[in-house]
């Protein structure tokens, strides 16, 4: 059996509860209406219906919440305003509409195998919406991991006068901060963040790995990469690109 995490409509108005990682966990493991439910690897869909708020007139969607290289977190709904609105599953959607009843929250890898999800992912995808983790570079070289907000300012970090731009390298739509209008390889100083996409502006973590991969595409190491290909998630497209150098 595989755990899943049920979240029924519950407060979280608490501005305090958001900004305080101990506030946010301690809410998330001692909070009622955020429940782990034992499902099926075969058949974890259909067990899942049952905590969903079906309807005849109303289907159920599933969206994107966060991934990385090793995994991603799904929440599947079926958003009825005839109950109490989840104010998480509102946090969680990708677009930040407005979600009502249940919601259900999945964790799978990359081989879209179901794994165990538990209340400390939740606590870990409320900071994923929070604090997203990029990269600085100066004169072409890695100097750090860093982090930005929702509102693309940077922590822990004080500067001032950057410029703030998002270019698409292949499906990547990059955030680019900086103090002079750089390009995404050349050596200037640089911030560099990702977005889910370009339409959302959904911050997602990016890696230093991952930008040595889109600097190896730029270079025209990788010839058969499809940069149209909109089935997987980037890093997917980008990990199965790469693949073809091994």
């Amino acid at each position: 059996m595989i755990s899943c995490i049920v979240i029924e409509p519950s407060d979280i108005s608490n501005e305090n509860i958001y900004n305080s990682i101990d506030l946010m966990g301690k809410f998330i493991m001692g909070n009622d209406n955020i429940i782990s439910k034992n499902i099926s690897e075969n058949k974890y869909l259909e067990e899942i219906i049952p905590f969903l708020n079906f309807t005849n007139e109303l289907v159920g969607d599933t969206d994107l919440v966060f991934y990385n290289e090793n995994y991603a977190y799904k929440m599947l709904y079926c958003s009825n305003k005839e109950f109490q609105r989840n104010v998480l599953g509102s946090i969680f959607h990708p677009e930040g509409i407005v979600i009502y009843g249940n919601i259900v929250i999945v964790k799978m890898d990359n081989d879209n195998n179901i794994l165990n999800c538990l209340k400390e992912d939740i606590v870990h995808l409320l900071i994923s919406k929070r604090d997203h983790k990029g990269i600085y570079l100066n004169n072409g070289n890695f100097i750090k991991d860093v982090v930005i907000d929702n509102r693309w300012n940077l922590k822990d970090t004080t500067i001032s006068n950057y410029n703030k731009k998002i270019i698409t390298v292949y499906n990547y739509h990059i955030i680019i901060i900086s103090k002079n209008d750089c390009t995404f390889s050349d050596n200037n100083e640089k911030y560099i963040f990702a977005l889910l996409d370009n339409k959302r502006k959904v911050i997602v973590d990016f890696t230093y790995n991952e930008y040595k991969m889109l600097i190896k595409l730029e270079n025209n190491v990788i010839e058969s990469f499809d940069s149209n290909d909109n089935t997987d998630s980037p890093y997917i497209i980008l990990k199965k690109a790469f693949d073809n150098l091994k």
